[in-house]
């Protein structure tokens, strides 16, 4: 059975269903953000101080797309009924490597042009490719199919879509100014001082130690709106019952739907 109730969510219901689905398998959805982001720490013990913070945020720039399309296929495989294992997921985000990099940098510049038309366009715009990089990631398509999917499946649903953005964003930056207030804290009754290369270190950590939050809550809200625009609660709750009465009957399942490859 799906790890998901499968029905159409408020946005206060999408941001708790986030939070269920971190909680569930938090140790996973950590793995896939620091696997991508081991760079990044590398850049942390051999990078000169004085480059540290530029060449960290360019790795971590480039490793989120791929944590982001690890996370989308595990949390697909939960609306699906199905256990995908850490693996699993890292070795679909490798093999889309540059096509979720060129994704997500397309959405930037999309985001940005919007911005410099006027404030709304722009959010308008953010709202309209928030869920390219799980189109890609469950989908298959290519980068302009994934923005376009993603585009589509907006339509009508932008306050939606930016209520969850904004709601996701304001406590994934509350929870990681904490991590850095309290890891200062700590420092200030211990070392009295950070050196900029642990600074760097605290702040990466806090970044990724709550990055499953916002890599969470695109994939919530692209399956909300598949539910209410294409019925996809029907389509997954009968490929589960062909499922159940498949493995009852020791024959493959026929209407099942097969997992992202």
């Amino acid at each position: 059975m799906p790890a998901v109730e499968l029905r159409p969510r408020s946005v206060a219901a999408m941001i708790d269903t986030v939070v269920h689905l971190m909680r569930q398998r938090y140790a996973d959805y950590l793995v896939v953000a620091i696997v991508p982001a081991l760079p990044a720490f590398l850049v942390l013990a051999f990078a000169p101080e004085s480059a540290l913070t530029l060449a960290t945020r360019l790795c971590l720039v480039f490793s989120q797309p791929v944590t982001a399309v690890a996370t989308a296929v595990l949390v697909g495989g939960a609306y699906r009924g199905e256990t995908t294992t850490t693996g699993e997921a890292l070795r679909k985000a490798g093999r889309l490597l540059r096509s979720s990099i060129n994704v997500n940098i397309s959405r930037g510049v999309l985001v940005l042009l919007g911005a410099l038309l006027l404030i709304v366009p722009g959010f308008i715009v953010l709202a309209w490719v928030y869920v390219a990089l799980v189109v890609l990631a469950l989908e298959g398509t290519d980068i302009n199919g994934s923005l376009r999917r993603s585009r589509e499946l907006a339509r009508g649903s932008v306050g939606r879509i930016l209520g969850t953005w904004l709601a996701v964003t304001v406590a994934y930056f509350v929870a990681v100014l904490s991590f850095g207030f309290v890891v200062g804290w700590i420092a200030g009754l211990t070392v009295h001082h950070l050196s900029p290369r642990l600074a760097e270190v605290a702040g990466t950590l806090g970044t990724l130690i709550f990055l499953p939050l916002p890599m969470i809550a695109p994939v919530v809200v692209y399956h909300d709106l598949r539910i209410r625009k294409e019925g996809l609660d029907l389509e997954l709750l009968a490929a589960d019952i062909d499922r159940e009465v498949a493995q009852q009957a020791g024959v493959p399942a026929v209407g099942a739907i097969a997992p992202e490859t």
